[in-house]
């Protein structure tokens, strides 16, 4: 499962079953908040910035690309 911190925007793997430990400390799923997929690529840009993605990290990202990362 994807988790995203609250404060840092950073997001990790965790394996499902010590997940609510995380949970419980406040991370979210790092899909909380996403926008709908079929939203453009700058709503998925702002989205992927959010989660702690840098600009050089969005370059040459296509919607789908960014769609599939952060899903």
């Amino acid at each position: 499962m994807k988790l995203t911190h609250p404060g840092a925007g950073r997001t990790i793997e965790v394996a499902d079953s010590v997940a609510d430990r995380y949970l419980s400390q406040g991370w979210s799923p790092a899909t909380a908040g996403a926008p709908k997929g079929n939203a453009g690529l700058a709503e998925w840009q702002e989205f992927a910035r959010a989660q702690g993605m840098s600009d050089e990290d969005l370059e040459g990202q296509s919607r789908d690309d960014l769609r599939a990362a952060l899903s």
